[in-house]
């Protein structure tokens, strides 16, 4: 996600379990502002699947959350509509860093929440959207959770931890 780990910081407070949790939140609060029926899930119609982890990478051997999702259920919508949908909400919120095109067939926005988290939104070449997010720092001693991000959420929440087949 282009992110310059030297200017993170670890938060004492935050482990595996909450850097989830609150990932979903910011997830759910953004969906509750577009139209219904959106998706974000590991597993689009028609993509390979997605997925989550964590990994001792920080400063000082702290490690983080990272996951990655599709976002679909906008029927007919252009893609480009939709990742201007989410840019567009997350900048009146303030959280939008950049939004950029070194492809023209390709679309990009990069921020960061007020507590923290970054993200990226992506409209692909295929015409696919996917969006990552990834917690701040926390000590190694807080990732021991090994629990399942959910593998489609709503606006009204997770709907599934069924995991993605992959072949």
């Amino acid at each position: 996600m282009g992110i310059d780990v030297t200017e993170l910081h670890i938060d004492p407070e935050l482990n595996d379990a909450l850097a989830r949790q609150r990932t979903v939140d910011h997830i759910v609060h953004t969906l509750k502002q577009l139209p219904d029926g959106w998706i974000v899930g590991f597993q689009a119609p028609g993509f390979r699947p997605l997925s989550a982890g964590s990994g001792a990478v920080g400063p000082n051997g702290s490690w983080n959350f990272y996951v990655r999702y599709w976002v679909w259920g906008y029927d007919d919508m252009p893609s480009d509509d939709v990742f201007d949908m989410f840019t567009e909400t997350w900048d009146s919120w303030g959280w939008i860093d950049s939004v950029q095109s070194d492809n023209p067939r390709k679309r990009s926005a990069y921020g960061q929440t007020p507590d923290g988290y970054r993200f990226d939104i992506r409209r692909g070449v295929h015409g696919g959207v996917s969006m990552g997010w990834m917690s701040p720092y926390y000590p190694a001693s807080g990732s021991a959770y090994g629990g399942v991000m959910p593998s489609i959420i709503t606006k009204d929440g997770p709907q599934s931890y069924e995991q993605p087949q992959r072949e």
